[in-house]
């Protein structure tokens, strides 16, 4: 659990870690959608 009452710094945290998660997935898609282009 956060301690000594830092919530905000978890919830930051938190935020800048799941944009990272959706901008990789979307980024993966991109490039596996060009991979399957570029085979088929």
């Amino acid at each position: 659990m956060a301690g000594n009452g830092n919530i905000e710094a978890h919830e930051a945290t938190y935020a800048t870690i799941m944009a990272l998660f959706k901008w990789s997935a979307v980024s993966l898609f991109l490039i596996a959608m060009l991979v399957m282009w570029l085979i088929s």
